[in-house]
């Protein structure tokens, strides 16, 4: 394994090495003291299986970009890196954890080709541990992060601010941070909620008039699409940043983080509302696919009213942070 520092104790595995300064001056953080020891011990793990499934992809690359393929950097970034995070057992909602994963080539962020073990391993601990958090990870090249740094982009320069360095590899400096206007800002982030929110309006009357029609599947993907696309409007107008995926359950999450309001949408103690929602998650595959696929009609009418629904809160929330910018 290469050499690298953790912020996570000293497992014999990892060898403890300085780093330089990272970010100008300043400095990542990497202390989790924040956390309870059982979120510290879950995150270890998390880096373990992506360090180790990503080095079982490279190591018998052929071309140079596997051979030679490192992670350099592994940052815990979202609410847990804050300290917000939400753990309710009451209505069982309990926050992700929101990690970013920094490689040194661009080809090494296909998460199908490089990462997709990974993601395996850490979706079965979450399956076979109600106590272990759902793992939102995105990838970018170390190249493309110190370029969205220095070019000012909120997202990049919030998870420098508040993010915490779980891994890092010796001599990989982050950008000093650069400078959006505010015009530049407002401008990008009315194009992304005009783009995005009327997208989203429009699925959901398709799916309305597919179901008229008897299509119920073809309705059930379209309110898929509804949903993906009104929980990808929040990041990408609050942060001006998605990470593009069609897992509603973590687009939903990243952007209930970012505007708790909307969590009202789906009550996690209704049963209902926990099985429509699923439905339609898994409609986005298994309506087109699957003949096992099933989703009811009263499933569809619930899901419908929550769509419409989630489409007037994301529209206020939106609004708001628009109004906030003038």
């Amino acid at each position: 394994m290469r050499p690298a520092r953790m912020a996570l104790g000293d497992p014999v595995e990892y060898q403890r090495i300085e780093r330089p300064s990272g970010l100008g001056t300043r400095t990542m953080k990497t202390s989790l003291d924040h956390l309870p020891r059982l979120r510290q011990r879950q995150l270890h793990y998390v880096v373990r299986v992506l360090l180790e499934e990503f080095e079982k992809k490279t190591e018998r690359g052929t071309q140079a970009w596997t051979r030679n393929g490192r992670v350099l950097k592994i940052i815990l970034f979202g609410s847990f890196a804050r300290g917000d995070w939400v753990d309710s057992p009451s209505t069982g909602y309990l926050s992700d954890f929101d990690i970013l994963v920094v490689v040194n080539h661009p080809k090494l962020t296909d998460k199908a080709e490089y990462w997709e073990e990974a993601e395996d391993r850490l979706t079965r601990r979450h399956l076979i541990d109600i106590r272990f958090p759902e793992i939102n990870f995105v990838l970018h090249d170390y190249a493309d992060v110190n370029d969205q740094i220095a070019r000012g982009r909120p997202f990049f320069l919030n998870l420098v601010r508040d993010g915490v360095a779980l891994y890092e590899a010796m001599g990989f400096r982050l950008a000093k941070p650069g400078h959006m206007s505010p015009e530049i800002i407002r401008e990008e982030t009315i194009g992304n909620y005009e783009g995005w929110l009327p997208y989203a309006q429009d699925e959901l009357v398709a799916a309305t008039t597919i179901r008229q029609l008897g299509n119920w599947r073809d309705a059930a993907f379209m309110a898929h699409q509804t949903a993906e696309r009104a929980y990808t409007c929040v990041p990408l107008t609050l942060n001006l940043y998605s990470n593009y995926t069609h897992n509603i359950r973590n687009l939903r999450k990243t952007a209930e983080s970012l505007a708790p309001e909307l969590r009202d949408v789906w009550p996690p103690q209704n049963g209902l509302s926990r099985r429509c929602f699923e439905r339609i998650k898994d409609a986005y595959i298994k309506a087109r696919y699957s003949p096992h696929y099933e989703i009811t009609d009263e499933e569809l009418t619930y899901g419908f009213a929550r769509l419409e629904e989630l489409l007037v809160l994301v529209r206020a929330v939106c609004e708001r942070h628009i109004a906030a910018l003038a």
